[in-house]
């Protein structure tokens, strides 16, 4: 901030307990209720703020309200096990099946997102595979293909392709 020489940048957030944003989350529960909506929650990566999540989760839930968790699966199995029980949907993003290909673009390999992927879909929960197309990156037929082939052996028949 301190370069930002006419002012313009400020910082918009503040930090809040669980408790705090579960009243802020509740104050919409009647449209939750009357659509059938809930929350999700969304990043960055939330998974990096697990105990954080679990505790909102666990509070949102006795509400009775939806939750949905947008990840990229990039988490320690272990938070996995502890975040699934609390979660009502998994919105998954796969960018490239290729481990190669995904190392050079996100900078590390995607076998724990995988494996991740696979532990959820064993213990039933609920997944929405999603794959973000990045032109001339991971929009071409093998990545697809390949992606598509992937999920078939998991018995996911469903994925959605979000264009940038």
């Amino acid at each position: 901030m301190e370069a930002c020489f006419s002012g313009a940048l400020q910082i918009s957030g503040r930090e809040l307990l669980a408790e705090e944003l579960t009243k802020i989350i509740l104050c919409d529960k009647v449209y939750y209720d009357l659509s059938d909506g809930g929350v999700t929650f969304t990043g960055g990566e939330p998974t990096m703020y697990v105990e954080f999540i679990m505790q909102l989760c666990r509070l949102i839930r006795n509400e009775g309200i939806h939750i949905a968790i947008d990840t990229c699966g990039y988490v320690s199995r272990e938070d996995f096990q502890k975040l699934a029980p609390l979660c009502d949907l998994f919105l998954y993003d796969i960018k490239m099946i290729d481990n190669e290909r995904h190392k050079t673009y996100t900078g590390v390999p995607n076998q724990v997102i995988l494996d991740n992927l696979a532990w959820l879909v064993r213990t039933g929960s609920k997944v929405r595979i999603r794959v973000p197309l990045i032109p001339s990156v991971n929009d071409d037929e093998s990545n697809i293909t390949d992606t598509a082939r992937f999920l078939l052996t998991l018995g996911i028949f469903e994925l959605d392709l979000l264009p940038i």
